[in-house]
């Protein structure tokens, strides 16, 4: 297929080669150190900056020490030494951040070289562009005609300040543009907008489809700032729109008669590929009431006496006003429903609710009762029923699935260990290898029509081990375009892998935090139970951990974009298992003092975190990663979605609503995010259109 055929907005209009994006600037998230400031906000704003060198790895010595060399030879005028070792910094397979204690500024290892190279004089750029130049031509030549996305993105990642460069990173934000993705756009383009060596080429039309992306992204100021800027430097120049000439002046006006951009609703009976439903976790539909009629009914265990137990969880949960949110979540995927039950994997026809196929597990209730059988604390009905809560009520990672249409993808090999919360404060007692937790499981890929084993990897590092083996990983994977992002952690390390959808082949990874030794997997239950996932919205992918941190990455460009700490300070639930383990090696894992679900909601250019391991719903910039509020869980159970720059929280007794956004009038403090705005609090919340059916 031609270019014209496969990019035919990007041909007409530019007639360039297509790429990807990369980071203008990394902005850490935490207020960090200024002059004049009270002692009170200086020390926690050290806290902070102690919080990153814990949680955050930093580059090796050698990379550091590549940098500052580099930074002496541009000092020097030795551009040709300088622009070999910053090109070397750009073609590390992962990206570091980096923390300058002297400055207080954290970047991203990638962004700073990048930065270095275009603040070269022209004589450095024109070496570069010597040196480089053809090469990145070439990549460039060979990702277009062969329509390679990912090719592409790596011309922009590697070479962005060659002309190659400029035209591949022009046409992958026309590309967002065209995939309903205008945030992402902008951002894309922007990065050529601020340098007019680059802009200039492609004026004024880069300044209307930035203004376009701006505008369709809800940020009218800055599509008019673009705009205005344009007719400044280009007030004579022709500008041909959809066939029609106009001036720069009447192109705003046209741009204010439109609507900007909003996600359509999932039709009726459209597929549930994933947890919230999209990859941005907070997908709309437009469905109806439910009749209060059962169509059908598929028991969650197979045992009589299990089910029991289950009926018996669910009172008590009631009957203490602990209302908990199960963490099975079922999928839709064509007439398929595709959910866990206590031993099991199942798929049922949506219409009928017959089983169609399952694929079973090691039954780990089975084995808890045998374990339990053997204890001399304790008889065995009390750890099997600890076991069916934590499985069916706390353990999102056994209980979330994820698929893309053909393929269904769950964690397996997962141990349900309850030795630690009951004795991990005794170590006399003896720790029974049948329901011991484990430091690795599996990730496994089934054929939806069927229930085969396509592929799995992970599993066991001793005999025969399979590809990634040793790893845990720490939820369900993100399938997007062809590929899964999945989080997992091994020694220590919790890292990002993107694997081949269809064959689990590792196609490159990238280190997000390290975890402390006291807090290494068989010692935190919490983050085996938490079922992170990555969620993915204008180009951002945002990656909880569940380790008092969240990393963004630029996914185009595999460029970590920010990350964003938070203390062990506010979390403020206790452990309330029989036995009290140490403080700080444990915290509470009962899923109805935490938050429910700890998936990243992104909207209107925010993040909604949750954390597992924190009481604090935060609101997070998407593209900067600074904190704009936050506000206790209080009562809360999850965050149910973010609509009409509305955030709605779920709680045991109502529902609550925050603006995403200041809203006119409010008083807004410069240098320190506070407390959420509230919007409305009722039992029965405002509905002005549809209704709201929550869990």
């Amino acid at each position: 297929m031609g270019r014209q055929t496969r990019y035919p907005r990007v041909a007409a209009a530019f007639a360039a080669v297509f790429a990807a994006v990369g980071v203008a600037r990394t902005v850490w998230p935490a207020a960090l150190p200024a002059p004049g400031k009270p002692p009170e906000a200086k020390a926690a704003e050290d806290a902070a900056v102690s919080a990153l060198r814990n949680v955050f790895a930093r580059p090796s010595r050698e990379l550091t020490q590549k940098l500052q060399l580099a930074r002496q030879l541009l000092a020097e005028h030795r551009y040709s030494e300088a622009v070999g070792l910053l090109d070397s910094l750009l073609e590390t397979e992962e990206d570091h951040f980096l923390l300058d204690s002297a400055s207080g500024a954290v970047r991203g290892l990638r962004a700073e070289a990048q930065r270095l190279l275009g603040a070269m004089p022209r004589q450095g750029r024109e070496l570069y562009e010597l040196r480089y130049g053809a090469r990145a031509r070439q990549m460039l030549t060979q990702a277009t005609a062969s329509g390679d996305v990912q090719a592409l993105a790596e011309v922009s990642r590697r070479f962005f300040h060659t002309q190659a460069g400029y035209e591949a990173t022009l046409l992958l934000g026309l590309y967002y543009l065209d995939h309903d993705s205008p945030l992402a756009a902008a951002l894309t383009l922007e990065r050529l907008s601020v340098l007019p060596e680059a802009a200039e080429r492609f004026e004024p039309g880069l300044s209307v489809v930035l203004a376009t992306c701006w505008f369709r992204a809800g940020a009218k100021d800055k599509a008019q700032k673009a705009l205005e800027s344009a007719k400044a430097r280009h007030v004579k120049a022709p500008l041909r729109i959809a066939g029609e000439e106009m001036p720069l002046e009447a192109v705003f006006g046209r741009l204010a008669g439109t609507t900007p951009w909003a996600r359509p609703a999932l039709a009726v009976g459209q597929e549930w590929l994933s947890a919230r439903g999209d990859p941005a976790r907070n997908a709309p539909s437009s469905g109806e009431g439910p009749l209060l009629s059962l169509a059908w009914r598929v028991p969650t265990a197979e045992y009589p006496q299990i089910e029991e137990m289950i009926r018996e969880i669910s009172r008590s949960y009631r009957q203490r006003d602990q209302w908990a949110v199960p963490a099975l979540r079922p999928l839709v995927v064509g007439n398929r429903v595709l959910m866990r039950t206590v031993r099991n994997l199942l798929a049922v026809d949506l219409l009928t609710g017959k089983r169609v196929w399952e694929v079973p597990t090691d039954d780990p209730i089975e084995s808890l009762a045998d374990s339990a059988a053997d204890s001399p604390f304790q008889p065995p009905q009390v750890d099997v029923r600890f076991g069916l809560r934590l499985r069916l009520w706390g353990d999102a990672t056994f209980g979330t699935l994820a698929s893309d249409g053909q393929l269904v993808f769950a964690v397996e090999d997962l141990s349900l260990d309850v030795t630690p919360f009951t004795a991990r404060g005794f170590p006399f007692v003896q720790r029974d290898p049948r329901v011991e937790s484990r430091a690795f499981n599996r990730l496994a890929a089934f054929d939806v029509q069927t229930g085969k084993l396509v592929w799995h990897v992970g599993g066991t590092p001793d005999e025969w081990p399979l590809p990634l083996s040793g790893m845990f990983f720490l939820g369900p994977p993100l399938p997007l375009a062809g590929q899964l992002y999945v989080l997992a952690e091994a020694k220590g390390e919790i890292r990002l892998l993107a694997l081949d959808a269809r064959t689990g082949a590792l196609q490159w990874s990238q280190q997000l935090a390290v975890v402390d030794q006291e807090r290494d997997l068989p010692w935190d239950p919490l983050r085996r139970l938490a079922g992170v996932s990555p969620s993915y919205a204008d180009g951002v992918l945002v990656c909880p951990t569940a380790n008092h941190a969240v990393v963004a990455l630029d996914l185009a460009s595999r460029c970590l974009l920010w990350g964003f700490a938070y203390g062990e300070e506010e979390q403020e639930a206790g452990f309330a298992a029989p036995f009290q383990a140490p403080r700080g090696l444990l915290l509470e894992v009962d899923p109805a003092v935490r938050w429910a679900d700890s998936s990243a909601v992104l909207a209107e250019g925010k993040a909604l975190i949750t954390p597992p391991d924190a009481d604090w719903l935060y609101c997070l910039d998407l593209l900067t990663g600074k904190l704009c509020w936050k506000v206790p869980r209080e009562d809360n159970l999850y965050l149910a979605c973010a609509v009409d720059g509305k955030a709605i929280l779920v709680g045991r007794r109502g529902m609550r609503a925050y603006y995403l956004h200041a809203t006119p009038g409010a008083a807004e403090a410069a240098d320190a995010p506070g407390l959420a705005q509230p919007a409305w609090e009722a039992f029965r919340p405002p509905m002005p259109m549809g209704c709201w059916c929550v869990p």
